[in-house]
């Protein structure tokens, strides 16, 4: 072993630490990407933060020309829930094009419980299909 190797500069925490800050940066980058895989990749990525991390990052997407990347945000907003992650899910309920994210984003808001029910029968009436 040479002796660069026997001296451990920070702990194991802040290693940890650093290693999310750069995952969290190159996140930053994909997610304004013009790729839509790449755009796909962060969302997903969000997965392994909290929602003060997420749901900003999330919002970004939130009228991303591509429907799946709207679903995922959809679906992201429903696992990362806060209130702001609701006034979107409704938002996207009442408004978007896609009946497949408009779905989605009923699916997320299932998990609020109670408070989404009335929002859930209004698009349930509004729906045609």
């Amino acid at each position: 072993m040479n002796p660069s190797e026997s001296i451990r500069w920070t702990s194991p925490a802040h290693e940890e630490s650093l290693s999310r800050m750069m995952e969290l940066t190159e996140i930053k980058a994909k997610i304004v990407s013009e790729d839509p895989q790449d755009r796909m990749k962060a969302i997903t990525a969000l997965k392994d933060f909290g929602p003060e991390v997420a749901v900003p990052l999330l919002l970004q997407r939130k009228d991303d020309s591509e429907f799946m990347i709207r679903s995922f945000v959809a679906m992201g907003l429903g696992h990362k829930r806060s209130d702001e992650s609701y006034e979107t899910l409704i938002d996207i309920v009442r408004t978007d094009k896609d009946p497949n994210v408009r779905s989605e984003a009923a699916n997320s808001l299932g998990k609020y419980g109670e408070k989404a029910i009335p929002i859930l029968l209004e698009a349930f009436h509004k729906n045609n299909h």
